[in-house]
């Protein structure tokens, strides 16, 4: 269990270091040595660090799309004739100066 804590932790630190798109070569050169230091063999320790790899970005992305799909990021507000026609409004906002004039003036 302390092997696997050390390669996450490794691995994390690791992402630090600026590298290509996505850490590619970064995280699996880490998660080789690492685990090649436990007594992995090389060949299994980079099939290793790149199954994970791939896991956290599949998770990762499919988490993206479903938060994107429910906040409904991407799609445009669909806009009726009606709205179309109408003149975009604005609101002014009153700055703490102006409020406090205002209220000044109304008390006295």
């Amino acid at each position: 269990m302390s092997q696997a804590a050390l390669l996450t932790s490794g691995v994390a630190l690791a992402t630090i270091i600026p590298s290509g798109p996505g850490y590619l070569g970064t995280f699996e050169l880490t998660a080789v040595g690492i685990a090649n230091g436990f007594g992995v063999p090389r060949d299994e320790a980079f099939a290793m660090g790149l199954l994970v790899h791939a896991v956290i970005l599949l998770v990762t992305t499919v988490g993206g799309v479903i938060a994107a799909i429910r906040l409904g990021i991407g799609r445009s507000r669909p806009t009726t004739d009606d709205e179309a026609d109408e003149p975009e409004t604005t609101t002014a906002v009153a700055t703490g100066t102006t409020a406090m004039a205002t209220a000044t003036a109304t008390v006295t």
